[in-house]
């Protein structure tokens, strides 16, 4: 099967870092604290439930989604930003013309809009991650992602030296 554009572009952005001497494993065997010799594995584990694959970075990484999401999760982003934003004005506005009770929906507008950021950007995040080593492990090793195993308690992240 020929590589996707996006991992071709992950695949050069992994090149350029190993250029610059980050040591980017290509290959889920390259990562020491990952109990896993192959990708099919630790793909298998997540299917089968004995493993769970979690975004594991707190902050979004615009970049990331425009290079990794799929124009449905972009548009849900957008939408979010607008949602949160415009509801923050509009709840302003609101406010000013008819009662300052209305104040109360900027948390809600807030609220609403991140949740929709967030949703998209996980899925775009985990999706990739599953869908090819290199990008997997481009993830892993930026923090992205981490992978838990719920029967031993224990839960692998990336970690530096």
């Amino acid at each position: 099967m020929a590589p996707s554009e996006t991992e071709l572009t992950v695949e050069e952005l992994v090149d350029i870092l190993n250029d610059k001497g980050k040591g980017v494993p290509k290959k889920v065997s390259g990562f020491p604290n990952l109990p896993y010799d192959s990708y099919e594995i630790l793909l298998s584990d997540i299917q089968s439930g004995y493993a769970r694959l979690f975004r594991f970075a707190y902050a979004m990484e615009p970049g990331l989604l425009s290079l990794l999401g799929i124009p449905s999760e972009k548009f849900a982003n957008t939408f979010g930003l607008i949602v949160a934003y415009g509801g923050i004005i509009a709840s302003i506005a609101l406010a000013y013309f008819i009662s300052w009770w209305l104040l109360i929906l900027i948390p809600v507008a807030f609220v609403m809009g991140g949740k929709l950021t967030k949703n998209s950007y996980n899925s775009a995040i985990l999706r990739t991650a599953s869908s090819s080593e290199l990008i997997f492990c481009f993830l892993y090793f930026s923090g992205q992602v981490s992978v838990d195993v719920p029967s031993t308690g224990d839960h692998y992240f990336f970690e530096r030296d």
